[in-house]
């Protein structure tokens, strides 16, 4: 374990990528002890570029926050790859984010995999669209993602002990999507005008909206998300005008 090693876990991050923010949520979650080495990704070191191809053997792929170096040497990349490595090398039983059960297992990825199809691409198409068709066409599409996601946290989440997908606990399906969520209801009011925790408010959808406030308020994830001006700012690129 690396608490009777007494050596550290390397994490590469550049410090307002939401998938890196994944890999330090799950650091944090698990109580490991870790070494942050920030990574400017508009001016990225050799040392930097090398390390990940070492692991990622195309020269062609750009060299990509997360990667980590476990204490005993083994190097990985992907965030949510690197979540499930961590959670089954080092989780214990009041610790690990990936269910035990395989029938709630399936279930915390299919919600994941829910919110990867219906909602980031939303986001994505309307902070990129200009025209009022295509705005109006993407946050059309960004509000039946959102109810489809309350549909399912209704259907097959829990609402004992907690508003977390598994009720009282806390696991994967927070930990995964809640870096996208935070900035979603960031950027998203800020350039386009659409709040997406009023509109489960109007729109009744209060499964998802004591969701969207439970993983909010985790501890990990205001402790490792960068203020609304770094998000805002580094969303800037992506906003067509």
């Amino acid at each position: 374990m690396v608490e009777e090693s007494g050596k550290k876990i390397i994490f590469y991050d550049s410090g307002s990528c939401p998938h890196a923010q994944r890999t330090w949520l799950a650091l944090s979650e698990l109580g490991l002890p870790y070494e942050t080495r920030k990574v400017d990704l508009s001016n990225k070191p050799k040392e930097f570029i090398d390390l990940y191809h070492e692991v990622y053997p195309d020269p062609a792929a750009p060299a990509k926050v997360p990667i980590i170096i476990d204490t005993d040497g083994f190097k990985l990349v992907e965030s949510n790859i690197t979540v499930q490595y961590l959670d089954e090398k080092y989780g214990s039983e009041s610790t690990r984010l990936l269910p035990a059960d395989p029938a709630e297992r399936a279930k915390v990825l299919l919600f994941t995999e829910i919110f990867s199809t219906k909602v980031l691409p939303s986001m994505w198409a309307l902070l990129r669209a200009s025209a009022p068709d295509k705005l109006a066409e993407a946050q059309a599409a960004m509000t039946a993602g959102l109810e489809v996601l309350d549909a399912f946290l209704r259907v097959h989440g829990s609402d004992a002990g907690g508003a977390y997908f598994l009720g009282g606990r806390y696991s994967f399906a927070e930990l995964s999507t809640s870096p996208f969520v935070r900035r979603m209801l960031v950027v998203l009011p800020h350039y386009r005008g659409y709040d997406a925790m009023a509109v489960a408010g109007v729109r009744k959808l209060t499964r998802l909206k004591a969701w969207l406030e439970a993983s909010l308020a985790r501890p990990s994830l205001k402790h490792t998300t960068p203020s609304d001006e770094v998000v805002i700012q580094s969303f800037k690129k992506f906003v067509a005008v």
